[in-house]
Protein backbone atom coordinates (compact mmCIF):
# COMPACT_ATOMS: atom_id res chain seq x y z
CA UNK A 1 0.00 0.00 0.00
CA UNK A 2 1.57 3.26 -1.15
CA UNK A 3 1.39 6.44 0.90
CA UNK A 4 1.66 9.88 -0.64
CA UNK A 5 2.69 12.55 1.88
CA UNK A 6 2.50 16.26 1.10
CA UNK A 7 3.46 18.98 3.57
CA UNK A 8 2.99 22.76 3.47
CA UNK A 9 5.25 24.35 6.05
CA UNK A 10 5.03 27.80 7.66
CA UNK A 11 1.69 28.73 6.11
CA UNK A 12 0.69 32.17 7.43
CA UNK A 13 -2.60 31.19 9.03
CA UNK A 14 -3.21 30.17 12.62
CA UNK A 15 -3.56 26.45 13.33
CA UNK A 16 -6.94 27.03 14.95
CA UNK A 17 -8.42 28.53 11.77
CA UNK A 18 -6.95 25.78 9.61
CA UNK A 19 -8.31 23.05 11.90
CA UNK A 20 -11.82 24.46 11.43
CA UNK A 21 -11.60 23.68 7.72
CA UNK A 22 -10.10 20.23 8.33
CA UNK A 23 -13.00 19.36 10.66
CA UNK A 24 -15.51 20.39 7.98
CA UNK A 25 -14.01 18.17 5.28
CA UNK A 26 -12.66 15.13 7.12
CA UNK A 27 -15.34 12.65 5.96
CA UNK A 28 -15.08 13.32 2.22
CA UNK A 29 -12.97 11.79 -0.54
CA UNK A 30 -10.17 13.71 -2.27
CA UNK A 31 -12.16 13.86 -5.53
CA UNK A 32 -15.15 15.41 -3.77
CA UNK A 33 -12.94 18.00 -2.09
CA UNK A 34 -11.49 19.25 -5.37
CA UNK A 35 -15.00 20.43 -6.24
CA UNK A 36 -16.09 21.40 -2.70
CA UNK A 37 -13.13 23.38 -1.31
CA UNK A 38 -13.34 26.37 -3.71
CA UNK A 39 -16.88 26.98 -2.44
CA UNK A 40 -15.85 27.40 1.21
CA UNK A 41 -15.34 31.11 2.02
CA UNK A 42 -12.32 30.68 4.33
CA UNK A 43 -8.63 31.33 3.75
CA UNK A 44 -7.82 27.90 5.17
CA UNK A 45 -9.87 26.26 2.40
CA UNK A 46 -7.55 27.78 -0.23
CA UNK A 47 -4.50 26.42 1.59
CA UNK A 48 -5.97 22.91 1.90
CA UNK A 49 -7.03 23.02 -1.76
CA UNK A 50 -3.51 23.82 -2.95
CA UNK A 51 -1.91 21.10 -0.83
CA UNK A 52 -4.53 18.55 -1.92
CA UNK A 53 -3.99 19.35 -5.60
CA UNK A 54 -0.25 18.89 -5.08
CA UNK A 55 -0.80 15.54 -3.34
CA UNK A 56 -3.05 14.29 -6.15
CA UNK A 57 -0.56 15.44 -8.79
CA UNK A 58 2.27 13.66 -6.94
CA UNK A 59 0.22 10.47 -6.78
CA UNK A 60 -0.44 10.53 -10.51
CA UNK A 61 2.97 11.66 -11.67
CA UNK A 62 5.33 9.90 -9.26
CA UNK A 63 3.42 6.67 -8.58
CA UNK A 64 1.03 6.36 -11.54
CA UNK A 65 -2.03 6.07 -9.29
CA UNK A 66 -5.54 6.98 -10.40
CA UNK A 67 -7.09 9.88 -8.48
CA UNK A 68 -10.34 8.02 -7.88
CA UNK A 69 -8.49 5.17 -6.10
CA UNK A 70 -7.12 7.37 -3.31
CA UNK A 71 -8.39 8.14 0.17
CA UNK A 72 -7.16 10.13 3.15
CA UNK A 73 -5.01 8.35 5.66
CA UNK A 74 -4.21 11.47 7.66
CA UNK A 75 -4.82 15.22 7.65
CA UNK A 76 -2.89 17.02 10.36
CA UNK A 77 -2.29 20.65 11.31
CA UNK A 78 0.70 21.43 13.52
CA UNK A 79 1.91 24.70 14.91
CA UNK A 80 4.63 26.37 12.88
CA UNK A 81 6.93 29.21 13.82
CA UNK A 82 5.55 31.96 16.02
CA UNK A 83 6.82 35.47 15.34
CA UNK A 84 6.64 37.86 18.26
CA UNK A 85 5.66 41.39 17.24
CA UNK A 86 4.70 44.58 19.03
CA UNK A 87 2.32 47.44 18.42
CA UNK A 88 2.93 50.96 19.74
CA UNK A 89 0.36 52.33 22.19
CA UNK A 90 0.04 55.49 24.24
CA UNK A 91 2.65 56.84 26.68
CA UNK A 92 5.55 55.39 24.70
CA UNK A 93 4.66 51.80 25.53
CA UNK A 94 4.21 48.72 23.36
CA UNK A 95 1.84 45.75 23.42
CA UNK A 96 3.12 42.42 22.17
CA UNK A 97 1.25 39.94 20.01
CA UNK A 98 2.09 36.72 18.16
CA UNK A 99 1.94 36.04 14.43
CA UNK A 100 1.26 32.31 14.27
CA UNK A 101 1.86 29.95 11.37
CA UNK A 102 0.96 26.33 10.61
CA UNK A 103 2.30 23.13 9.08
CA UNK A 104 -0.33 21.23 7.07
CA UNK A 105 0.28 17.53 6.36
CA UNK A 106 -1.91 15.46 4.04
CA UNK A 107 -1.27 11.73 3.64
CA UNK A 108 -3.12 9.81 0.94
CA UNK A 109 -3.22 6.06 0.49
CA UNK A 110 -4.31 3.77 -2.31
CA UNK A 111 -7.57 1.83 -1.95
CA UNK A 112 -7.08 -1.88 -2.59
Amino acid sequence: MKKIKTVARNVHITPRKLRLVIKMIKDRTPQELIEYLPLIPKKGARVVYKVLKTALADAGHNYGLAKDRLRFKEMRVDEGIVMKRWRPVSRGRAHTYKRRSSHLTIVLEEIK
